[in-house]
């Protein structure tokens, strides 16, 4: 149903292409997790991130949020997991700021869509926490709206009222991470200070890293 046509990008956890819907006609955006050329045990606990994941934007597209790409379709096969969402055509964050930081007035549009995401996330009846948040995961689209995207950190609080379990310590990406997110995972107050940190690069049109 869907074809490949070009590469968006690649991350921790999978490729995500651009691709087209055969059966529409329109272009989806497809994350694609290699689970064959794995050991088994990495096999698993990649399946178990991409279920994870799956489940975290089900749950978020519903009823919904404006600012999160909506997830169209989820299958696997022997080798991979494929995870379909809508196709976001535009820039990221990161790309924008490339040639000169933003204006108060400008990074300030972008900051309220991120924070009405991250809002509506940590209010649901039972609390989500992105744990990634930074330029390259804010896509812009021509009209001036902002998507959250890459949820393959994302955590759903447990009904003891714990983010995380150990074995997620140390995952982010540095500069944008809390120190707590180091030690334990991702949490809201993570989550907050990763879109502080985004202020700053947006406004100075520095590093992350360099804001620590």
């Amino acid at each position: 149903r869907y074809k490949l046509e070009s590469s968006l990008g690649a991350g921790g956890f999978g490729h995500t292409y651009l691709a087209r819907d055969l059966h529409t006609g329109k272009p989806v955006a497809v994350k694609r997790v290699l689970c064959h050329i794995r050991s088994a045990e990495q096999a698993a606990d990649l399946r178990s991130y991409f279920e994870r994941e799956r489940k975290l934007l089900a749950e978020l597209n519903t009823p919904g949020h404006p600012n999160i790409p909506e997830v169209i379709d989820a299958f696997a096969d022997n080798c991979s997991e494929y995870l379909v969402m809508k196709y976001i055509a535009g820039q990221t964050l990161l790309q924008k700021i490339k040639e000169k930081p933003l204006s108060w007035d400008g990074a300030s549009l972008y900051l309220e869509q991120i924070l009405s995401a991250i809002a509506y996330m940590h209010t649901r009846p039972v609390p989500i926490v992105h744990g990634d948040i930074k330029p390259g995961n804010l896509i812009v689209d021509d009209t001036g709206r902002l998507f959250l995207v890459d949820f393959g950190l994302a955590r759903q609080q447990s009904l003891a009222g714990h983010w995380t379990t150990e074995s997620d310590a140390g995952a982010g990406t540095p500069g944008y991470a809390s120190w707590d997110q180091w030690r334990g995972g991702p949490s809201p107050m993570a989550d907050i200070y990763a879109i502080g940190i985004v202020a700053y690069v947006l406004l100075t049109g520095q590093d992350g890293a360099e804001a620590i």
